[in-house]
């Protein structure tokens, strides 16, 4: 049992969290959405204790073990043997015990042959991987994980999430932090809507996602999440419109995509993909640099501006997210749900009744 109670958090005089109040029971997988600084980050750490809250308290009972960001609590001079004995031992753990348990950490990370390697040089999903093993290996009775998944490879990712599963089924509490709507839909069976630092709503029913998304919509704004800063390049602008420039978006409408990069640093291979999904994070489709006619995958430090769009009547009325995957050489960053894009429907188009499904083809029937 998880029990939180009228918490409020300030700094200097700024209300983080205010009056924030809910109640969970043994085997909850609890989504905690909201927009960037709404409060989700600094609810996980007074939770686990890392800071204290201004007022209200918190009640659990067992052990608490959380992740809240990739690496916490990793030590990288020290191997990762050497890390996972240390977090053991702190939390009260002997030493045969940790070391009847390590077998099942070197099969799920899959780090057998890394672990006694200093951990300073791991990878970013090599550093996750093992964070999220020795949080998972050392059995807790609750878990706390704030976007420790947007590193790591499709597999790893899927591996994480069916031992969620395991261990809701078990009886253990989980809180999850994750703009990816689509992995709070599928995996939570409770969710907890945070805005500007009150609950904003809270249910065991994922419509709130869709209420959600909807209120995101109305005030998107790309550029919020950007300038996004990489040491060999900035991506500073993302902007959409319709063909005559403006921001109402209706199914008939051109819609048009602009982008602007700085590349600080020569690059040998450097690709742009723009991904749409639905609301609920499905794929629609995909634009990239890399299949585009022209494009020259080496760049040299300059400004870059790219620029696509999609055809009026491909995209039916309805709600999107827009997210960017950026190669930097043989990396992939992900920029997910940057932007949430609203289709309203045209009151010009009167054939929308015949076309289901997220998009509308040009193919056509030919009478033979």
């Amino acid at each position: 049992m998880l029990e939180v109670n009228h918490l409020s958090k300030s700094y200097n005089r700024s209300e983080v969290l205010n009056n924030i109040s809910f109640k969970l029971l043994s085997g909850d997988i609890v989504g905690i959405l909201g927009e960037n600084g709404s409060g989700k980050s600094t609810l996980l750490k007074i939770i686990s204790g890392i800071v204290a809250p201004t007022a209200g308290d918190v009640h659990y009972v067992g052990q608490l073990s959380s992740l809240l960001e990739i690496g916490s609590g990793i030590q990288p001079d020290l191997t990762g043997e050497e890390n996972y004995y240390l977090k053991g031992e702190l939390l009260g753990l002997s030493r045969p015990d940790l070391k009847n348990r390590i077998g099942e950490l070197n099969q799920f990370t899959e780090l057998a042959p890394w672990m006694n390697h200093p951990v300073k040089h791991y990878s970013d999903g090599m550093y996750m991987r093992l964070a999220f093993g020795i949080a998972l290996t050392l059995e807790a009775d609750i878990y706390l994980f704030d976007e420790i998944l947007a590193v790591g490879d499709t597999k790893f990712q899927q591996k994480c999430f069916e031992t969620i599963i395991n261990l809701s089924q078990k009886g253990k509490i989980i809180m999850l932090v994750s703009h990816n709507i689509t992995e709070l839909e599928r995996y939570c069976n409770r969710f907890i809507w945070l805005k500007k630092g009150e609950v904003r709503e809270q249910s065991d029913s994922p419509q709130v996602l869709d209420r959600y998304l909807r209120d995101q919509l109305m005030g998107s704004d790309p550029n919020k999440m950007l300038p996004w800063q990489h040491a060999s390049l900035a991506f500073s602008q993302l902007s959409i419109t319709n063909e005559k420039g403006e921001q109402r978006l209706t199914n008939t409408n051109e819609i048009w995509f602009s982008a602007e990069f700085q590349i600080l640093k020569p690059l040998s291979v450097f690709n742009v993909t723009m991904h749409i999904q639905d609301h609920s994070g499905l794929p629609i489709f995909s634009i990239s640099t890399s299949t585009s006619a022209g494009w020259i995958h080496e760049k040299k430090p300059q400004n870059v501006k790219l620029s696509t769009f999609v055809e009026s009547g491909f995209l039916n009325a309805g709600t999107y997210t827009v997210s960017f995957y950026i190669q930097i050489e043989s990396r992939v960053f992900q920029l997910r749900n940057l932007f949430f894009l609203g289709v309203s429907q045209s009151e010009s188009d009167t054939q929308s009744h015949l076309f289901s499904g997220k998009i509308r083809t040009n193919f056509q029937w030919k009478q033979l």
